[in-house]
């Protein structure tokens, strides 16, 4: 009905009575009458009719029914006016979405209305020119006269914002509700009819522009139909009384010039690791001077050495691009890999690089259990022992305390890393499973959501090597604190070889190893409490010589020794080895080691004396008193540093200050390869399971592993190489 307003002016109220409505004019907005004459007559059809096409009837059969829509009836003529000759934004948008109401129907009265309001306005948009000035856009080829294959080539100009809540237009009524993480959308209307999807399509891409950080028009068509709300029942739990509705979205990326990139890239790394591993194996085989012995085994070890870390660093870098790019990227320009096949690549190159890794760190263990390891005692007898006759006297002899304690010391510092693995996956299992970081690896762009749902493998690596190194890296930081002002386990090892006035020489390979100089300035060390204490003041006040070699504070040293030295020196240490191989070969020797109360064995005579030749040999080459067998004491040039190239062993042997060198031959020479291994094993159980927990516990068993067979088989290659037996090893 129509209620006059003053000045000519008229009101549009609706025209039923009994659905609830006050007789009160919409938002107080009066229309004058020739304005309405005049819609009514460019508009002659009834603007609030609604056409139902394909309805299923109560019996289930297809029908058709047209209605009187209440809302096309209130808004229509109100929302025009206003949008056509204010502009006003808000009724641009209503008059819009009643067309959209009538799902784009170009029969409708409204969308009439719209097109022609459309047309009548150029467009704002440069780069589309479909979209009209002060409208939303509705229809493809609506101002451009092309098709929608034409258009979906085109960029968009829009921001599209995708909202999901519990509110919505309650009179119409499009609901959009979300329930747990399924979003349902509805389309209701008064009359006692609704509509839904009843088969959407199953993809829908959205093609990403040539040029800049856009998208392509989407085209996205959906088949829909309605039911009369008065044919469903409690009892009917078919598609059509019970739809299930569901909204997805799925980004795809042609990934073919990525994989090729990263084929090329993989083949590159691969070649260089091939490179690397031989020049090293070159390196090795120079050292140990045999031409005749295979180098193939040592190249493939060489180059699993190589392959295992750069694999890991590739991978790392990968994930990391896409969990900083991915997860920061506020335009769609970056999608994961996240199909069976990329993330098999993926996951393949990862197990290769955890076998090559295995058997690198392994093989380092096993060189490590095998060293030839010598303790060299300085100590001087102290005069001989009174007797009657002078001549059969005999000398005082040399405590053997002192060698047994430095052996034991040595034993228990094998296992000695700065980095404590419990500590470390209790850390991890805290943050990424307690915490629930590991959920920053879902699929979802939002990098700060971290409710439970399914991660991404590629993802998952990037955040839990992330959290590793972290950790890694705290604890490093107090550790080195720790070393820098209380105590260097190493260092202190050094000290204590210097009060026992005794040297250690290793050999890791043939020709190459490593020695730390004991000799006591004091001249003997085997004293009582008082003297030692007087020899430390004097060592404190300089009253002393410095306890390096040549009176320098250097102690530690790398060397690579000449070839007649290494023969010399192997010809009488195998004397020692077989003798030990000899007694250890004997069963029931063997099994004694299961009889705790069994009293230690006795080394024989013949591997004494050669202990005692090898010992009077190496104090004499370290004071330089063989004349054949010389040494010189440099730095390493920066070639040698870098590529750890081998100096000209033909002549002289040499002696490189290390520090920590030494450290080489323990388990904390091997920390870092040891730590990539764990990350490597700890991520593909965590990617292979998608459990955290078994990914944690695996990791950790192997960690034991390593450290038992590094304990048991080094504290036996001790025993053996120092004629001491194990029971003198605590």
């Amino acid at each position: 009905m129509i209620v006059n307003c003053t000045m000519g002016v008229s009101i549009i109220i609706p025209t039923v009575l009994n659905m609830g409505y006050n007789l009160q004019p919409f938002g107080g907005i009066c229309m004058r009458t020739d304005t309405i004459k005049d819609i009514s007559s460019r508009y002659p059809q009834s603007e609030s009719t609604v056409k139902y096409m394909d309805m299923l009837s109560p019996s289930g059969l297809p029908t058709s029914l047209i209605l009187s829509s209440d809302t096309l009836s209130q808004y229509f003529k109100i929302s025009l006016n206003e949008c056509e000759v204010y502009w006003n934004a808000t009724s641009c948008q209503l008059f819009s979405n009643l067309c959209v109401l009538q799902v784009y129907d170009e029969s409708a009265t409204v969308c009439q209305a719209y097109q022609s309001l459309a047309l009548s306005r150029t467009s704002a948009s440069v780069s589309n020119i479909d979209v009209p000035r002060g409208l939303p856009w509705l229809y493809y080829g609506l101002l451009s006269r092309e098709d929608a294959i034409t258009t979906a080539g085109k960029m968009l100009d829009l921001n599209l914002t995708i909202t999901t809540s519990n509110s919505g237009i309650e009179n119409g009524v499009l609901r959009v509700i979300r329930i747990a993480s399924t979003i349902k959308i509805w389309l209701v209307e008064n009359n006692g009819y609704f509509g839904y999807g009843d088969n959407f399509p199953h993809e829908n891409r959205l093609n990403k522009a040539p040029i800049g950080d856009g998208i392509l028009v989407p085209i996205l068509d959906i088949q829909y139909t309605e039911r009369d709300i008065s044919a469903i029942r409690e009892s009917d739990f078919s598609k059509y009384s019970s739809p299930t509705v569901s909204f997805e979205v799925t980004y795809n990326m042609d990934l073919s010039e990525y994989w090729r990139t990263l084929a090329i890239v993989f083949a590159a790394v691969c070649l260089f690791t091939i490179i690397l591993g031989y020049y090293i194996a070159y390196g090795w085989g120079k050292r140990n001077f045999n031409p005749t012995e295979s180098k193939g085994a040592p190249i493939l070890y060489k180059i699993c050495g190589c392959i295992g870390p750069m694999c890991f660093w590739l991978l790392f870098s990968i994930s990391i691009y896409y969990l900083s790019f991915y997860k920061g990227q506020s335009v769609l320009f970056v999608v994961i890999p996240h199909n069976d096949g990329d993330v098999a690549n993926f996951t393949g190159v990862l197990i290769v690089a955890f076998v090559c890794q295995l058997l690198f760190v392994g093989k380092k263990v096993y060189d490590q259990c095998n060293v030839d390891i010598f303790f060299c005692d300085w100590e001087k007898t102290k005069g001989k022992l009174s007797s009657g006759n002078e001549e059969s006297s005999k000398n005082v002899p040399i405590s053997i305390w002192r060698l047994i304690f430095m052996a034991n010391q040595w034993n228990s510092i094998q296992n000695y890393r700065r980095i404590n693995v419990e500590i470390l996956l209790l850390c991890m299992y805290f943050f990424l499973q307690g915490l629930g970081y590991r959920y920053a690896a879902k699929l979802t762009p939002e990098i700060n959501d971290l409710t439970i749902g399914t991660v991404s493998p590629i993802l998952l690596f990037a955040v839990n090597s992330i959290t590793w190194f972290i950790l890694v890296a705290i604890q490093l930081i107090l550790q080195t604190i720790y070393a820098r002002f209380y105590r260097n386990k190493i260092l202190q090892y050094i000290d204590l070889l210097s009060l026992c006035n005794i040297s250690l020489l290793l050999f890791d390979e043939k020709c190459h190893g490593y020695y730390i100089h004991g000799r006591s300035v004091h001249g003997s060390a085997d004293t009582d409490m008082q003297e030692m204490n007087a020899n430390l003041k004097k060592e404190e006040n300089d009253l002393v010589p410095k306890r390096g070699l040549n009176d320098s504070d250097q102690q530690s040293f790398e060397l690579v020794v000449s070839q007649g030295f290494k023969n010399l020196y192997r010809k009488v240490y195998q004397v020692v080895v077989s003798q030990e191989n000899n007694k250890l070969s004997k069963p029931a020797l063997r099994l004694r080691r299961l009889n705790i109360r069994e009293s230690p064995a006795s080394a024989s005579s013949t591997s004494i004396k050669a202990y005692e030749t090898i010992n009077k040999f190496i104090c004499s080459f370290i004071d330089k008193n063989s004349k054949e067998h010389q040494y010189v004491i440099r730095t390493k040039s920066y070639f040698e540093k870098l590529f750890g190239a081998s100096p000209d062993m033909t002549g002289m042997s040499i002696f490189f200050h290390d520090e920590l060198g030494i450290s080489r031959v323990l388990l904390y020479g091997v920390e870092f390869m040891h730590l990539i291994l764990l990350i490597l094993l700890y991520n593909m159980i965590d990617i292979l399971t998608d459990n955290s927990y078994l990914a944690i516990l695996v990791t950790y068993v192997l960690d034991i592993v390593i450290r038992i067979v590094r304990s048991v088989f080094g504290e036996r290659n001790i025993s053996k190489k120092s004629l001491l037996d194990w029971k003198f090893l605590v």
